[in-house]
């Protein structure tokens, strides 16, 4: 049981280990996020998990998931007051 457990956190821990948080910002408002998403073993053409886009006013403009660089499932665009815009 204990090696199992070990197993598990050592695996939990490469996995967490192996990803990179990348947050970008708005040129001409420095401090506002514009993108939100995580990339692999430092390589930007690898995004992987959950992505977020912002719009300058700060509300979430787009959804959507990406395994090993690859678009997963439904980008969804949202309008600013959070409506839906359109899936992809």
């Amino acid at each position: 049981m204990r090696i199992m457990l070990l197993s598990g956190l050592i695996g939990l821990c490469s996995f967490a280990y192996g990803q990179t948080l990348i947050r970008t910002y708005y040129d001409e408002f420095p401090s506002i996020k514009k993108e939100e998403y995580h990339i692999l073993n430092g390589d930007s053409s690898q995004v992987d998990g959950e992505y977020k886009m912002f719009s300058p006013s700060g509300k979430v403009i787009t959804t959507g998931t990406f395994e090993k660089g690859l678009k997963q499932g439904t980008f969804t665009n949202y309008y600013e007051d959070g409506s839906i815009q359109r899936e992809t």
